[in-house]
């Protein structure tokens, strides 16, 4: 039973972790794009990928970097085919690929948590 209760847990945990990056995509792809096209044009994605960088900054600066050139080609992306799920899909295979070991992996259930102010002699 209650290994069940970790499968649950495992299962929403991915479950919202998709929702959050559909949310994602749609404010910034969907909603901000699609309002500032009418006046801007294509134009509209340097607009876009100012806020989306910038929710980047507290993350490392490669990530913070990175969300500059991603956010210009998933503008483009969103653009050319009008539609939010090339961006989700871009967002959550990463992702999924190197969260899933950990989630359902024999080897992870088996990974002890590091333990600080412990040395390797045990002291």
């Amino acid at each position: 039973m209650r290994s069940l209760g970790k499968d649950f847990v495992k299962l929403a945990w991915g479950f919202l972790y998709l929702v959050q990056f559909v949310c994602l995509e749609f404010f910034f792809r969907g909603f901000m794009l699609n309002a500032l096209r009418p006046a801007l044009g294509a134009n509209a994605v340097f607009v876009m990928c100012v806020p989306y960088t910038m929710i980047h900054f507290p993350k490392l600066w490669p990530e913070a970097a990175g969300a500059m050139a991603f956010g210009l080609f998933l503008g483009l992306l969103a653009l050319r085919s009008r539609s939010i799920w090339g961006g989700v899909a871009v967002h959550a295979a990463p992702t999924w690929v190197s969260q899933h070991p950990r989630l359902g992996s024999v080897r992870a259930a088996r990974h002890r948590p590091i333990e600080y102010g412990r040395t390797e002699q045990g002291s």
